[in-house]
């Protein structure tokens, strides 16, 4: 639902092995402090939308409080009330750790990094307190499920039946998420609400055709 942060994310995790390497060898301390602040923030966003978090290629986090290894394929980002204070609370704690960098220490690369995770962030704010697409929009919704279903299916990141097995899961968290949208949403142009309606039947062919083929024959996830 973040389509231009996660791109933006997408970037900077293709990059980060290199960011790390050269920062190791010639970079200097605040390069380095920077290279570790962009990674945290990189992976802790992608960990707050799971749905994201496929789409970018992110696909095990663990959670810095418990050491737990989130499989974050298997889950459905909450999109509630609740899910959205915390994005808004993780979105403002960033923009001051940001503001708070001295870009005068930084390289001209990290500097173009931290311009563009901070233009992000304001957007990202923008859309979460004024915009507010998620309460006039419904078609973010229909979208959401079938990217949240169809990414898993069609990446290798994991055996067919292990992503088959993450594709259930999120299934079955279809229905609180459709609650979350009912409670988020407060009014829709009729063009976008026929457009949801249109999408949705993707979405249901998607679930009844290609994902029960896609189980294969025998396997426990059938008697899910």
């Amino acid at each position: 639902m973040h389509t231009r942060l996660v791109a933006v994310l997408f970037c900077l995790l293709a990059a980060v092995p290199l960011i790390s390497q050269t920062g190791k060898m010639k970079s200097s301390s605040a390069n380095s402090n920077f290279d570790q602040l962009e990674a945290q923030f990189m992976y802790d966003s992608l960990a707050l939308s799971p749905v994201n978090a496929s789409q970018a290629g992110y696909h095990k986090h663990t959670d810095p409080a418990t050491g737990k290894v989130i499989e974050l394929d298997a889950a459905l980002d909450d999109l509630g009330p609740d899910g959205l204070q915390a994005q808004r609370r993780f979105y403002g704690k960033w923009q001051q750790t940001f503001r708070g960098v001295n870009r005068d220490t930084l390289s001209k690369e990290r500097f173009a990094d931290l311009q563009l995770i901070s233009d992000q962030i304001g957007f990202q704010l923008l859309e979460l307190e004024k915009i507010q697409s998620y309460r006039h929009d419904p078609t973010t919704y229909v979208e959401f499920i079938g990217n949240a279903l169809f990414l898993p299916m069609t990446q290798s990141y994991a055996p067919a039946e292990v992503r088959m097995g993450h594709v259930l899961s999120r299934m079955e968290q279809i229905p609180r998420a459709l609650d979350e949208a009912r409670q988020m949403l407060s009014d829709g142009d009729p063009i976008k609400t026929s457009t949801a309606i249109e999408e949705n039947a993707g979405n249901i062919d998607l679930i009844q055709n290609t994902v029960k083929a896609a189980i294969p024959a025998g396997s426990p996830l059938q008697a899910r």
